[in-house]
């Protein structure tokens, strides 16, 4: 009787296990992208949510977001960048359009390598202009944090298209490119988040949040410029009534009202309410 002792070392694999390894590759070929998306996707809608509920001072341990709760998040933000991206790559299939008929004509031979070598020193200024902001240094022209990331990745983008000396350099300067890519990315959401949450502020009517009415058994010391409170009484049993507030979010098992200002060197107050038998909210959005 024989016993099948597996392969011997240094031979080939089987069919089976050439299909085996080939089906392992077709998984990981199509995880690996969609894994790095997915996280990218959360960490974009992480940053959002951060810069919005940051705003006025609510962490994001108390609201305790799902991870599916961040990846919806950053669909605006992600609709946003890849319009943005669109607009920059037309922008410089044009360019290259350019500069490949000027290439292409004798009689523009010359004008062309004075184009390619322009366009390399605006790369390359741009590219160090980004990096410096990159690095911390704030130079002497205002300039925004999101103009810094575009200057970095553009920079880079047209040194590895039109320097055929930075061949050998291509590799950090892809690094670089996807760097500037995220540290915009990072930027475009924190401005997205902060403006939103600086609309709140000027303007949180039911155009923008939903009012909200609270019930309540017990009195709630709920402080703001917008609550109204009034005791009421239901069969002889009172109970107390608070209108003005604005509804914020419902997460973790908490009413997050925005209330007011408390003072007028504050931001809007945030009261959290914990959804209990004790406590009926009632919300109205405009139509």
């Amino acid at each position: 009787m024989s016993v099948d002792q597996g392969a011997a070392p240094g031979t080939a694999p089987s069919s089976d296990q050439r299909n085996v390894l080939e089906q392992i590759k077709t998984v990981l070929d199509v995880a690996a992208p969609a894994t790095v998306i997915t996280a990218l996707l959360v960490y974009i809608g992480w940053i959002r949510n951060q810069a919005y509920y940051g705003y006025f001072g609510i962490s994001q341990g108390v609201l305790k977001p799902s991870l599916q709760d961040y990846a919806l998040r950053s669909v605006d933000v992600t609709f946003g960048a890849v319009a943005r991206i669109a607009v920059c790559a037309l922008l410089f299939l044009g360019v290259d359009r350019a500069v490949s008929l000027l290439r292409g004509r004798s009689a523009t031979g010359r004008l062309a390598r004075y184009a390619v070598a322009g366009i390399v020193v605006v790369g390359i200024a741009s590219f160090l202009v980004g990096l410096l902001f990159l690095v911390g240094f704030d130079p002497a022209f205002p300039i925004a944090p999101f103009g810094g990331a575009a200057l970095l990745g553009a920079g880079a983008i047209l040194v590895i298209r039109f320097w055929s000396a930075a061949k050998s350099a291509r590799g950090v300067l892809y690094v670089v490119l996807f760097l500037g890519l995220f540290w915009a990315g990072t930027l475009y959401a924190q401005d997205l988040g902060q403006r939103a949450a600086r609309g709140v502020e000027e303007d949180p009517n039911p155009t923008r949040l939903p009012l909200v009415t609270v019930f309540s058994d017990d009195y709630l010391d709920l402080p703001g410029s917008q609550v109204e409170p009034t005791q009421n009484e239901h069969r002889g049993k009172p109970f107390y009534r608070y209108t003005g507030l604005s509804l914020m979010t419902y997460s973790n098992d908490r009413w997050f009202l925005i209330t007011g200002r408390y003072n007028d060197d504050y931001r809007p107050s945030v009261v959290i309410l914990k959804d209990t038998q004790s406590v009926r909210v009632e919300i109205a959005a405009s139509p």
